[in-house]
């Protein structure tokens, strides 16, 4: 696999977890909650490879944007807000 088809591979399974998920609304919160356990797979202590760590991460990222698009929320703090309500 060269480069190009490297980051192909991980804008696509990225899109794809990010679409699978969408209708989670992720709040900054799941995504540290992944950050730890990418943490723990590195040192080998969870069960999912760090690239699924990774790709779940972007996934969460992708759809945290796509809520502060789609609310037209000038701050990226009022999402959290507005979700807790």
């Amino acid at each position: 696999m060269n480069n190009d088809e490297a980051f192909d591979k991980a804008l696509s399974d990225v899109r794809s977890n990010a679409m699978e998920n969408a209708f989670k609304h992720p709040k900054f919160t799941t995504l540290l909650e992944e950050f730890a356990e990418l943490v723990l797979s590195l040192r080998g202590k969870h069960d999912h490879p760090p690239e699924l760590e990774l790709t779940q991460m972007g996934g969460i990222i992708i759809n945290l944007l796509s809520q502060i698009y789609l609310s037209g929320v000038a701050s990226i703090n009022n999402i959290q807000h507005s979700h807790n309500r």
